[in-house]
């Protein structure tokens, strides 16, 4: 609108202009008429400023009102907004305080429970199986290997009885007889020389037969010789022979 209204005021002075032109080249020598044509162009100026201004003042006023009908528009929506949020919270409290719900989140929160605590009790029940699991894992593999070792036991105990009924055995007892004489190592008031017995020490027959891994009693007993060092013998009365670490030992395993 206001480039409108400029280009008609541009029309304007330039026809003003024109028409008054060849008069003022006549009142060149009249100062009275310069003086009015001055008068008129600055009152068409004047005219010019002030359309500009209302035109501005309208559109200044057209803003406005553009502007306050948007804030109308707003503040219509925040109060519609409002209202909205206002009815579905009333109408979400009073759902939540309807009865029947009520009691169908009770029922919830119970089985909700109820699942709980038996999942913990399924929890607890796996893991009291798992270390029973263990546990029968353990002991069978305990006694897997304790039969392993009674059993080898067994075996070194049968191969030892064996070499004792060696003639070798025999010779090698007499020559530790010889040796420390037929006195007990240890003596003392209850010892006995009815019942001297020989013993494998410090190593014993036992533990010979184990380290140097001899498999009955033929050649490779007879020919190894830390079975028949007299320096690996004592001379022991029974009492004593039956309190040492290895007979004792023996003698539990046995018991077993």
């Amino acid at each position: 609108m206001f480039g409108k209204s400029k280009t008609l005021w541009i029309i304007v002075v330039v026809v003003g202009a024109l028409f008054l032109l060849p008069n003022t080249t006549r009142a060149q020598d009249d100062p009275q008429r310069l003086m009015e044509l001055q008068n008129q162009m600055q009152k068409i100026r004047q005219e010019q400023v002030a359309a500009r201004r209302e035109e501005e003042a309208g559109q200044a006023e057209k803003q406005r009102q553009e502007d306050e009908y948007n804030n109308r528009m707003r503040m219509l929506a925040f109060s519609a907004s409002g209202i909205i949020a206002l009815y579905l919270a009333g109408s979400a409290l009073v759902s939540y305080r309807n009865p029947e719900n009520v009691k169908q989140r009770r029922l919830r929160r119970e089985w909700a429970v109820m699942e709980r605590e038996q999942r913990q009790k399924e929890e607890e029940r796996r893991k009291v199986l798992l270390q029973e699991q263990r546990t029968q894992a353990k002991e069978r593999e305990w006694q897997r290997k304790e039969n392993e070792r009674q059993g080898e036991f067994q075996r070194i105990a049968a191969i030892v009885k064996d070499i004792r009924a060696m003639p070798r055995y025999a010779v090698w007892r007499q020559d530790v007889f010889a040796r420390y004489g037929r006195k007990c190592a240890i003596g003392g008031f209850n010892c006995r020389t009815d019942n001297l017995e020989v013993d494998h020490f410090p190593q014993s027959l036992h533990s010979l037969v184990s380290r140097y891994r001899i498999p009955d009693a033929g050649i490779q007993a007879y020919e190894c010789t830390a079975l028949w060092d007299v320096n690996n013998g004592a001379v022991l009365c029974k009492i004593h022979h039956d309190q040492t670490s290895s007979s004792q030992y023996r003698q539990q395993k046995l018991a077993q």
